[in-house]
């Protein structure tokens, strides 16, 4: 009887010794929870540089906004200039013809030998036709008074001609000064208009120059991102190809867990019989023994 109970108690030790056996899963979890943690970092970072991107993307557009409303801007500025530089260059080319108008009529005129007075001539005249009229002049009086009238009406038309030319030249001078003045607000336009112009083309050049930098910043940013989602399904991947390992590994931990389980209520369930049997050959031997309470647990269990 106790060769048996030594066997019972063997079996029971062996129990012990397998469930000492290291986890076979242990190095696959540790595994899996760095590859975890790795893709958590990349994929902080990833979204880290999508945003950037974004961010940059965004700026890009608003700053290509603005070159547009500027570019309107500058270009009707530009068709403005154009616009007041052929009205000024009409206005010199009118204040020059009437500058050539009055040197020439200036010459006609002789500035320096100014005539008589028309209207006096003309009374003069007048004066002397009258007394042809009325006055029983001789032959030779009348003769001598029709050449002073004849006389007299060249002086009046060169009189009057030049009186006329006087006046133009007055008209073409008020004319000038117009002429002039307007040209000038002209040039003023010009100037003020190119100045704004050109301010506004200086700022589209440094807002070019900010989107080539931005959109620089932009693909950097894009290409980075790449490069971390590249890694993140790298990672992913790997992580994937051992999650079924795991499910594997788990499968067979649950099947070990039960079999051992199971071995271990073979081996109690043999013990109990071991010891009702020698509790039984006790109460046979009709000797006076004392049984403990494991004896009679073993014993019941039996029953």
């Amino acid at each position: 009887m106790v060769e048996e109970h030594t066997e019972v108690k063997s079996e029971e030790q062996k129990v012990n010794q397998d469930s000492e056996i290291k986890n076979p899963a242990s190095n696959l979890k540790t595994d899996i929870l760095e590859l975890k943690n790795q893709l958590n970092t990349i994929n902080a970072e990833k979204e880290k540089w999508y945003e950037i991107r974004e961010k940059l993307s965004k700026e890009i557009k608003e700053e290509i906004s603005k070159i547009k409303t500027s570019t309107k801007t500058r270009n009707t500025l530009t068709a403005s200039v154009k616009e007041q530089k052929s009205k000024r260059r009409e206005l010199n080319k009118q204040i020059i013809d009437k500058i050539k108008q009055v040197k020439e009529l200036q010459a006609d005129t002789k500035k320096g030998e100014r005539k008589e007075n028309p209207e006096f001539i003309k009374k003069r005249m007048n004066a002397l036709e009258k007394r042809i009229e009325t006055e029983g002049l001789s032959f030779d009086r009348e003769k001598k008074v029709m050449k002073q009238i004849k006389d007299l009406k060249k002086q009046y038309d060169a009189a009057k001609k030049e009186q006329g030319g006087w006046k133009k030249i007055h008209e073409l001078s008020k004319d000038i000064s117009a002429l002039k003045k307007e040209a000038d607000a002209a040039h003023k336009g010009v100037q003020e208009r190119a100045s704004e112009s050109q301010v506004k083309h200086e700022a589209l050049v440094g807002t070019s120059k900010k989107i080539d930098e931005l959109k620089k910043k932009e693909r950097e940013a894009h290409e980075k991102f790449i490069e971390l989602k590249q890694k993140f399904t790298e990672i992913n991947n790997k992580l994937k190809a051992l999650l079924p390992e795991m499910k594997k590994v788990k499968l067979e931990r649950e099947a070990v867990r039960k079999k051992k389980h199971q071995k271990s209520e073979d081996i109690k369930k043999k013990t109990i019989e071991q010891r009702a049997r020698e509790v039984e050959e006790k109460i046979k031997s009709g000797k006076r023994v004392k049984l403990t309470v494991e004896d009679l647990i073993a014993f019941q269990g039996k029953k």
